[in-house]
């Protein structure tokens, strides 16, 4: 299997900054986050991450504190659209568009850095 991992460096504004990464096709296999040292996001600060322009929820993570790995999936459902009975999960496909990669009460110009993994 062919992955591709996607360096993004958010930096913030007035407590808000988003990141992209450029156009890409396949599953979400991983998404990490690594708090710098110093100049990171102020703690508790919150993510979300979505596909540009279909607006796929990919990850929403709120009072972030440390640098973190996430996994994240989707739920299935049968073929009439109903949730199974137990609790299934599959990959998050993207299809030739960029990831967005939003905070808000990050803090006024600190940075930080997400890997995306692409599979």
């Amino acid at each position: 299997m062919y992955c591709k991992t996607h360096v993004v460096t958010v930096t913030t504004g007035t407590a808000t900054g988003t990141g992209v990464t450029p156009n890409v096709t396949g599953r979400v296999l991983q998404i990490r986050y690594v708090k710098p040292v110093s100049g990171g996001f102020s703690d508790g600060n919150t993510v979300t991450i979505t596909t540009e322009i279909s607006g796929v929820a990919i990850l929403t993570e709120a009072a972030i504190n440390a640098s973190a790995t996430r996994n994240p999936r989707q739920a299935v459902h049968s073929t009439v659209g109903a949730a199974g009975t137990a609790p299934a999960t599959d990959y998050i496909y993207v299809d030739n568009e960029r990831i967005s990669i939003a905070l808000s009460a990050a803090g006024n110009g600190t940075t930080g850095t997400y890997y995306v993994t692409i599979g």
